[in-house]
């Protein structure tokens, strides 16, 4: 069996293992596994966020996916945004500059919770808030949101 087979046989009997537990399992150095999964077997594996290999699917179901239905309440809106921003801290995380001797804050504070008050247009009305909605608009990689102080 030649090793392009056998790292596949070995994800196919145990998914989910890195390059060196596979180099291990197989008794070669962990580079020559390396070099064939990125590159033979690219379009057969996948790797995931913990470096971890896995077979690709090679069945494809067409069966439509049926999506549950959600109500588009203020509440679903709400922690919709929450989780959102949950899954943004937690892959990159959120910090700004607390003040600045230049006047040109990252942050602006609002004096509601505008999901809460129901118009949230009126937020606009604060220069503050339109001087940081505009640096966003022209600088691409800024991303507006809206969060809570926790500390």
């Amino acid at each position: 069996m030649d090793l392009y087979q056998a790292i596949l046989e070995a994800l196919k009997e145990k998914p989910g293992q890195k390059a060196s537990e596979l180099a291990a399992q197989l008794g070669i150095e962990r580079f020559q596994v390396n070099s064939l999964l990125y590159g033979e077997l690219r379009s057969r594996v996948y790797q995931d966020s913990q470096y971890c290999w896995w077979l690709r699917d090679m069945v494809v179901d067409n069966k439509p996916k049926q999506k549950a239905e959600t109500k588009s309440t203020i509440l679903t809106k709400l922690c919709q945004y929450y989780l959102d921003c949950l899954n943004h801290d937690d892959q990159y995380g959120v910090s700004v500059f607390a003040s600045s001797k230049y006047d040109d804050l990252d942050y602006v504070e609002l004096t509601g919770m505008p999901v809460l008050t129901g118009n949230q247009n009126e937020i606009f009305d604060d220069d503050d808030v339109g001087k940081l909605w505009n640096k966003a608009r022209r600088d691409r990689n800024l991303t507006l949101m809206l969060g809570y102080p926790v500390f």
